[in-house]
């Protein structure tokens, strides 16, 4: 069997409205219906991109001596 991802229109009446490609025969279909949880479309994400996205988000330790001086500037600019 073959597999087509389409995006769909759920109406207001709850009826959901496809267009299939031209190639595609008449007759019986399996339909699988994903919708978003909640109004949301949570995307799941691997383990790899989880790491990956934690890993680029770590910021490079500051000494203290940077802090200071970031705690300084900013105390200068209210003036």
């Amino acid at each position: 069997m073959r597999e087509i991802r389409l995006q769909g229109l759920i109406g207001s009446d709850r009826t959901l409205h496809l267009t299939l490609p031209n190639d595609v025969a008449e007759g019986p279909a399996d339909v699988l219906v994903r919708v978003p949880d909640n109004g949301r479309d949570v995307p799941v994400e691997t383990h790899r991109e989880m790491l990956e996205r934690v890993r680029g988000s770590i910021r490079k330790k500051r000494s203290w001596e940077e802090i200071q001086k970031l705690v300084e500037d900013e105390r200068k600019s209210w003036d």
